[in-house]
């Protein structure tokens, strides 16, 4: 229903051409592995997580990047020197169709003060903005499913109506 899986699609293809490595392990060790052990992307020194899930796993987000930058007891699979993080603005929640317990970049931030001492390594936090030429409206499907529609925004279709954009 939301732009999350579009986003991760077209961030993943562009990742992956440009070398990264996906759904990187973060540990060696085989107890150690699964999505709650991985990053979604790494490359050289540097970790990605692109984090549209829910709000109560923000921590671990942040943290993520911390584990695979510092030396652990676990012996590590890779070892990185800088986390990114990528997540949506409450602006493109709303635009987007998000689910309402999605984390935003702004929650992200309200986390960094408490957790300062514990997040060792530089952090990179990237909220994503609106679309410029669309939204998605939710609508409440007869098997009392959410389903999403893309609308365009009035500015596209006001030029498209006087011929300044050609269909």
């Amino acid at each position: 229903m939301s732009l999350s899986k579009s986003i991760n699609s077209l961030l993943k293809e562009r990742f992956k051409a440009s070398g990264w490595h996906e759904e990187s392990a973060i540990f060696q060790d085989s107890q150690y592995r699964g999505d709650t052990w991985r990053l979604d992307f790494a490359k050289k020194d540097v970790s990605i997580e692109v984090a549209f899930n829910h709000a109560s796993v923000i921590a671990w987000n942040l943290l993520k990047p911390v584990l695979a930058s510092e030396l652990n007891h676990v012996d590590k699979a890779i070892q990185t020197k800088i986390g990114v993080i990528i997540t949506a603005t409450e602006a493109l929640k709303r635009a987007g169709g998000f689910d309402g317990a999605v984390g935003t970049f702004e929650k992200y931030l309200e986390y960094l003060p408490p957790l300062n001492n514990v997040l060792t390594v530089p952090l990179f936090i990237i909220g994503l903005d609106t679309p410029d030429t669309f939204r998605v409206d939710q609508h409440q499907h007869a098997l009392r499913k959410k389903i999403g529609k893309i609308v365009m925004k009035e500015v596209i279709n006001t030029a498209i109506e006087n011929d300044e954009i050609p269909i």
